[in-house]
């Protein structure tokens, strides 16, 4: 900023500029270095700006709440496809939701259910074996 101080400078008076600009090119250089060093050292948050609601996390957390209390884990496993359909969405809804909390960077992520445990491991068996009895997971 110096540097560029000198040149104008230079030029204000090679030019032979009237005292009257070369002064108002000098406090220019000066509020231009001064404003620098301000951003420089302390870097300032947007002022007026309100942060929105994330809308999609909150949606997640809504359909996720949704399905635990919707789902059913028959203990002898799943004898349909809408079961296994039902625990497949919980598991996937779990998962985003707590993709979109990391990107967020949520300070207390959704705790995961003993549910969405059950529901992925029964829909394993349902995948691996069709309609056939589970051993519970004690």
């Amino acid at each position: 900023m110096d540097e560029i101080a000198g040149i104008l400078m230079a030029l204000a008076t090679h030019h032979k500029l009237p005292p009257d600009i070369v002064k108002r090119i000098g406090n220019l250089v000066v509020n231009a270095k001064r404003k620098t060093t301000d951003r420089v050292a302390e870097p300032r948050a947007p002022q007026g700006v309100a942060m929105m609601p994330d809308k999609t996390l909150t949606r997640r957390r809504n359909r996720y709440q949704e399905l635990l209390k919707k789902i059913e884990l028959p203990p002898d496993g799943f004898r349909t496809p809408a079961q296994f359909k039902m625990a497949a969405n919980l598991s996937q809804t779990y998962r985003r939701l707590r993709e979109r909390e990391d990107e967020r960077g949520v300070a207390t992520p959704t705790p995961k259910d003993p549910r969405v445990d059950e529901a992925e491991r029964l829909k394993s068996l349902f995948q691996r074996h069709g309609a056939v009895e589970a051993q519970p997971n004690h």
